[in-house]
Formats: C-alpha cells, sequence, structure tokens
C-alpha cells in the first residue's frame, strides 16, 4: 500500500499531518484496521517545478501500480496540494464565529485571516463583536498624544469611529474630537459643516 503525492518544502510537514493524522483518511483508516503503525514519508524527488513535480506525481503513482501496490490516491494526480478553498464572506464569518477576538483568528487560522486580508473584509467580520474584535486597551492607555496619533491615521471622524472605536470613545468621552481634527481637512467632516 502506498500514497503518492506532492508538496512544496513548505508544506512538507502540513501535508504529512494531514494525510496520517486525519482520521477520515483512507490511509489512517487503514492503519488502524489493520492496527499497524502510521508511515513514514519517502521522498521521492525534490526541487522540482510545478509541472515537471506534477509529471513525476503521474509516474510514480504508475510506477507503483505496475509493480502491483494498492495506492491511496484518490485524487487525480497533479492536484499541487489538494483541494483550495475558496474564500466567501459566508465561510469566513463561519470561521470567525469560532474565535472571540481578531488576535485569536490570526493566531490559530492564518489562511483564512489572510485572504480575510487579502478581500478587506476583516473589520466586517468583527463588526458585531464587543470593540470590534480588538481586545480592550489597557486601563489609562489612551493619553492625549496617543489619541492624536490615532486620530491622525484618519482623514475623517466617521473613519476614526469605525477604524479605531476604543479610541474615538475615549475622545467623546474627553470632549477632544474637535481638538484632535482642529488640522484636518474641513475639520475631519466629510460634507461642510454649517
Amino acid at each position: 500500500m502506498a500514497y503518492v503525492g506532492l508538496t512544496n518544502n513548505i508544506n512538507i510537514n502540513r501535508r504529512d499531518k494531514q494525510h496520517l493524522w486525519n482520521n477520515t483518511e483512507k490511509m489512517t483508516l487503514f492503519c488502524v484496521e489493520k492496527n499497524i503503525a502510521l508511515p513514514k514519508y519517502k521522498i521521492l524527488d525534490k526541487d522540482l517545478k510545478s509541472s515537471d513535480a506534477q509529471k513525476r506525481e503521474s509516474y510514480w503513482i504508475n510506477f507503483y501500480k505496475n509493480i502491483d501496490w494498492e495506492l491511496f490516491n484518490v485524487a487525480k494526480p497533479g492536484a499541487l496540494g489538494g483541494n483550495t478553498i475558496k474564500w466567501t464572506r459566508k465561510k469566513l464569518q463561519s470561521v470567525v464565529n469560532e474565535y472571540n477576538c481578531r488576535r485569536d483568528f490570526e493566531k490559530n487560522d492564518n489562511l483564512a485571516y489572510a485572504a480575510a486580508v487579502r478581500l478587506k473584509i476583516l473589520d466586517e467580520l468583527f463588526e458585531n463583536y464587543p470593540n470590534n474584535g480588538f481586545l480592550k486597551q489597557k486601563v489609562g492607555y489612551w493619553s492625549k498624544q496617543i489619541l492624536q496619533i490615532e486620530a491622525n491615521k484618519y482623514k475623517f471622524r466617521s473613519d476614526f469611529y469605525k477604524y479605531s472605536g476604543s479610541a474615538y470613545s475615549k475622545a467623546s468621552s474627553f470632549k477632544m474630537l474637535d481638538e484632535l481634527f482642529e488640522n484636518h481637512l474641513n475639520e475631519g467632516y466629510k460634507i461642510k459643516k454649517v
């Protein structure tokens, strides 16, 4: 019995774990059923371009078939790392819902996090979370100087409110919004103040 697959050096440990420790994989089920140890991987070829790697994967599958080995391969050869998730807002939201804050999302599901950043919907995904998914700031964190630095990141007051809610809230409670935006175009308002 054998499984022939291709991966890049970066993902070799992930691919090994994916196939060996996934209880739904045919190879894992076979080993459990026969009460035998999970196999170690063997590198058959290395340092190949992706097109060459696809050809070599097909070669090795045929090689083992020709010597009457049964293969665990399910996908067609040359799939370059198996199934790729096409991230939609709905899929990303379901992943985000598993976490309490942005930090946990980034730390525990970096592929989904990267997709959310790439699609520019991270703020949207955390819009119903307390503090928009950010961990609360330390007590006394927002000084006048830090609030000014934060406010200067935004052209408009509405963006300051949307993207830095805790700073906006603190500035509002200190009655500092006008002061923070006095040097901004139109004092930070999108529509000219009458």
